[in-house]
């Protein structure tokens, strides 16, 4: 079956990728809807959900020296100039031997120079083209993070260059500003609490970290030459102290809300309310249950305050349950709408429309609206805003 091949494939990863996965069969559960629909090869599928989960770059090819078990290893097939296969096997040097005066030895690329900072005078293109198997393809030069670094190498999906890029381009700001993260962490206490109280590791630390200097900057747009990198490091170094220790305050104090909201909506209720109950549930678990990897930068610092606005919903429960429910049919309306078109809502924000991560978005501040008005919005919403944005969305 192909859902045991897609998991003795991820059983196969490295253990730093393998780890972030667990429980495994959960992940493949989940990834398998995406690898059938998807009409790409099996490899190629399988990285990129690894990649959308983990955030770091898979090469498809670590699958072709793995020892899987004979049923599950993967066919390897050589292709001429022409795209035509020549000869195929599930043993890559029964391959090189069987076609050693035909093709050279496959070469492993020697390692890649790690960056810290951005190289003088790169600017890397928009886009270049390239010809593979006769077929003339898009590529995009980016930089990724890897086990060992920030490196830089190419892309074929432009989404995935996109996000890759991003998140390394983040990871070399973190680096120019070591010695301000080393400052928050000795000295700054709400810096101190909210590392304690969302990160696992080191690995969320780095993550929250390239999270505060992201949060650091107005723009969105690629950047993709030194000049552009110069500007934004000035910006962050500027922005760095203060936005953090904004950030992390709402951080420490949204886990510490949500810690109190589990435990009074875990209690004894009233038949009346379970059905509110249970959406204030899964409203929290959508918020919390993975902050740091389905929370853009700058909706960090709005955290606690959607939190308060559970909190102030439970509070007025009772004074007014029939609008309660009105107010929650709204927003199961608009929210139905939108996973309608986002099949893994609310993960994997960055590979979506930002049309449809925004309106995501506008949903908690349409809930702020509803059921805690007093903490106010931060952007103009209504039902019928949101509904309207939905339906044009749909009719693009």
């Amino acid at each position: 079956a192909i859902e045991e091949k897609v998991e003795a494939m991820i059983r196969a990863l490295p253990k730093t990728i393998r780890r972030r996965l667990v429980p495994i069969p959960d992940f493949v559960k989940a990834i398998m809807p995406m690898i059938e629909a998807n009409s790409g090869s099996l490899m190629q599928s399988v990285a990129r959900c690894v990649v959308k989960r983990t955030g770091m770059a898979v090469d498809p090819l670590v699958w072709a020296d793995q020892q899987l078990d004979a049923r599950l290893t993967l066919r390897i097939e050589v292709t001429d100039s022409d795209g035509l296969v020549m000869d195929s096997d599930r043993d890559l040097l029964s391959l090189q031997r069987r076609l050693g005066d035909q093709v050279g030895d496959i070469q492993h690329a020697s390692s890649a120079t790690v960056y810290h900072d951005w190289p003088e005078g790169l600017e890397l293109a928009a886009e270049s083209i390239t010809d593979v198997g006769g077929i003339e393809m898009k590529r995009f030069e980016r930089f990724m993070c890897q086990s060992e670094g920030v490196v830089l190498g190419y892309l074929f999906d432009p989404i995935d260059a996109s996000v890759q890029h991003r998140r390394a381009f983040a990871q070399l700001l973190v680096e120019q500003c070591t010695d301000l993260f080393r400052f928050l962490k000795s000295k700054e206490s709400a810096y101190q609490k909210a590392v304690v109280s969302i990160c696992g590791g080191d690995e969320d630390e780095s993550q929250l970290k390239r999270l505060l200097v992201l949060s650091c900057l107005d723009e969105d747009s690629e950047v993709l030459s030194e000049q552009q990198f110069k500007r934004a490091r000035e910006s962050v170094r500027g922005r760095l102290h203060a936005r953090s220790l904004a950030v992390m305050g709402s951080i420490a104090s949204a886990m510490s809300r949500q810690r109190a909201l589990k435990q009074r909506l875990g209690g004894k209720i009233p038949a009346a309310w379970l059905t509110p109950i249970a959406a204030m549930k899964g409203h929290l678990e959508h918020l919390c249950s993975d902050v740091l990897a389905n929370t853009p930068a700058d909706r960090l610092i709005d955290l606690d305050r959607y939190l308060q606005g559970i909190e102030m919903r439970l509070e007025k429960l009772q004074s007014r349950l029939l609008l309660d429910a009105q107010w929650q049919k709204e927003v199961d309306e608009i929210e139905s709408g939108l996973k309608a078109l986002w099949s893994t809502y609310p993960q994997d924000w960055q590979y979506q429309d930002p049309k449809l991560v925004d309106l995501r978005w506008q949903i908690e501040e349409f809930q702020v609206l509803c059921f805690a008005q007093s903490l106010k919005t931060r952007d103009k919403v209504s039902f019928k805003r949101l509904s309207t944005a939905l339906r044009d969305y749909r009719e693009l």
